[in-house]
């Protein structure tokens, strides 16, 4: 009886175990600020995606979008910066999946883009 009890809890933990990339209906996007300003707004593209808020060594939520690439045209506005990150070249879209931008701002004070698939 106790292991009867106990492959039916190993089987109701299994089954209930999903990725969050199981039941994706588009790409899930979120910004990471690894920089030590906060971003008040990070508008992502030309699907003007915007991500609201984003703290100092935070993350932001995910989004779901229709479209996104490896490399995007981004705007932050943070504190008293107002940033772009224009990409040199422009790539295919990504695959359903999640995804990150990990976004910095160098000593120059230039937007540095890192992506990231989650």
């Amino acid at each position: 009886m106790r292991k009867l009890i106990l492959s039916l809890v190993v089987v109701a933990v299994i089954a209930a175990c999903n990725d969050r990339d199981d039941n994706l209906e588009g790409v899930n996007l979120r910004i990471q600020n690894s920089s030590s300003s906060n971003f008040t707004t990070v508008t992502v593209g030309d699907e003007r995606l915007v991500f609201e808020n984003v703290i100092s060594g935070s993350y932001s939520d995910y989004q779901e979008v229709v479209r996104a690439y490896q490399q995007d045209t981004v705007h932050v506005v943070a504190d008293s910066l107002d940033l772009r990150f224009v990409p040199e070249i422009q790539t295919d879209s990504l695959p359903l999946g999640v995804y990150t931008y990990e976004l910095s701002i160098s000593e120059e004070g230039q937007l540095q883009f890192q992506f990231k698939i989650d």
